[in-house]
C-alpha cells in the first residue's frame, strides 16, 4: 500500500474507533533538528498549537524546546555493534517523523512518532537505525505503526541507505503488533551475532533488518515447526505463526535465527 492510501485508511480507522462524525486529517510531519557546536548533540523545536504533543508521551519527560538531545549517544546504547562499526568521523543525521491528527479542523493531536538516525559504517554501507517508535494508546489498532514504517522506508531510500535496522525486546507483550509492520514490508529477522542464536550475545532481543540493495535472507527456527522458515520470503508464514501461537510471550516461539549468504 502506498503512503497516501495508508493515510486515508488510518483516517477512516480513527474515525471508526473514536466514533467521530467527520473523518479526521492525518498528517506526516518531519520535525527538524538543529546542530550545536558539538556535532553529536542536537536540539529540536517544540510544537505550537498542538493539544497533546509528542512530549507528553512517555519517552521524554520534558519539552523538546531547546533541550539537548543525544541521538549518537542513543545509537551507541541501542545498537552497540552498529556504533562500533560506524565511521565516527563521518556524518550522523537524526530524523524525527510525527503523525499529527486534526479533529474537527482545529484540535491537533500528536498520535505517533519515529525517532531515527543515519550514519555510515567503516565498510562504506549507509544505515538507518530506529531509536524509538511509539503509537499513543488512544490510536493503537488504526494502522499508524504501518504508516510510520512506510514513511521510514521512504526516508531511508531517499537518504541512500543500504539497510534499516531495528530491534524489540523478545518478552514485549505486544511483540506481534510491534514487528508485524516490519515483516509485512520486507524486513528480515536478523541474527546480530556471528554464531546462530537470537539477539545480541544471547539476550534474546528480536532484530529486524531491511536491505535496499543486495538481497539477504535468514532461516528462522520456530517451535513446533520441523523446518525453518525463510525470512523475508516466508514472512507471511512467520506472521501466521506469531498470531496463532498459544504463548503469552510470543518472543519465545523463536528458537534460532541463522543468516544465509547473499543471494545475487
Amino acid at each position: 500500500m502506498e503512503i497516501p492510501e495508508k493515510i486515508e485508511s488510518c483516517a477512516e480507522n480513527i474515525k471508526k474507533k473514536l466514533g467521530l462524525a467527520k473523518t479526521p486529517r492525518v498528517l506526516l510531519y518531519s520535525r527538524p533538528f538543529e546542530k550545536t557546536p558539538d556535532l553529536w548533540i542536537y536540539t529540536i523545536d517544540s510544537h505550537k498549537y498542538v493539544s497533546d504533543t509528542t512530549e507528553s508521551m512517555f519517552f521524554w519527560d520534558d519539552t523538546f524546546n531547546r533541550d539537548y538531545l543525544y541521538p549518537v549517544g542513543d545509537l551507541s546504547e541501542e545498537y552497540p555493534l552498529i556504533f562500533d562499526a560506524a565511521d565516527k568521523n563521518g556524518a550522523f543525521k537524526p530524523l524525527f517523523t510525527e503523525v499529527l491528527i486534526i479533529i474537527n479542523r482545529k484540535i491537533k493531536v500528536s498520535a505517533a512518532y519515529n525517532y531515527m538516525i543515519t550514519g555510515t559504517l567503516l565498510n562504506g554501507q549507509k544505515f538507518m537505525a530506529i531509536l524509538a517508535l511509539y503509537v499513543r494508546e488512544l490510536f493503537t489498532g488504526c494502522g499508524l505503526a504501518s504508516l510510520i514504517k512506510l514513511e521510514e522506508i521512504r526516508l531511508a531510500s531517499e537518504e541512500g541507505c543500504d539497510f534499516i535496522h531495528t530491534w524489540h525486546e523478545y518478552n514485549n507483550p505486544n511483540l506481534s503488533s510491534a514487528i508485524l509492520p516490519g515483516l509485512k514490508t520486507g524486513f528480515l529477522l536478523f541474527q546480530a551475532n556471528e554464531n546462530d542464536g537470537i539477539g545480541h550475545n544471547g539476550d534474546c532481543s528480536i532484530h529486524l533488518r531491511k536491505y535496499f540493495r543486495n538481497s539477504h535472507s535468514s532461516e528462522v527456527y520456530i517451535e513446533n515447526l520441523r523446518e525453518p522458515l525463510k525470512s523475508p520470503d516466508q514472512n507471511e508464514d512467520i506472521i501466521n505463526a506469531l498470531l496463532t501461537a498459544k504463548r503469552r510471550n510470543k518472543g519465545k516461539i523463536f528458537e534460532k535465527i541463522s543468516m544465509k549468504s547473499n543471494r545475487r
